[in-house]
């Protein structure tokens, strides 16, 4: 669970970015919220378990991209990473109803997730953030049930 929790302390951070720079002010411009419904843990799990199943790498020979079948480890580690950011775009109503605070959450996962996976992968590999946590994730967001 420690990649979880470095991604909600990254999380709480950017959140507190926010309220310092007057993000949670923001609304939809009609005046409406428009916020996503909260989930409860054990549904926020189960989407960060189906979202863990494959990575996608950066070879070190050619620079050529490869999606694969994570190992258990990295399932592991993927799905702490899922899980930790779904916590964090879950948490309280000003962070349901703020699509910018959503985003930051998102990019700065996938940035998580690069780090975190590093010492996963094969020697010379990187992990593709983009395709691999930031994807997922924004079409995680764009189905979230609003209310």
């Amino acid at each position: 669970m420690l990649a979880a929790d470095a991604v909600v302390g990254h999380a709480l951070g950017v959140l507190v970015g926010c309220r310092k720079s007057g993000a949670f002010e923001e609304r939809n411009r009609k005046g409406e919220q428009n916020m996503r419904k909260y989930m409860n843990g054990n549904t926020l799990k189960e989407i960060a378990e189906l979202h863990s199943g494959y990575i996608t790498v950066i070879k070190p020979n050619n620079g050529g991209e490869e999606r694969r079948k994570a190992t258990k480890r990295q399932r592991e580690t993927l799905c702490g990473i899922f899980y930790g950011a779904l916590w964090g775009l879950n948490s309280g109503e000003e962070v349901r109803s703020n699509d910018k605070m959503a985003d930051a959450i998102v990019e700065a996962t996938e940035f998580q997730a690069d780090i975190l996976m590093e010492p996963l992968l094969r020697e010379g590999e990187t992990l593709q953030g983009y395709l691999s946590v930031y994807i997922p994730l924004k079409h995680i967001l764009k189905t979230w049930e609003r209310e």
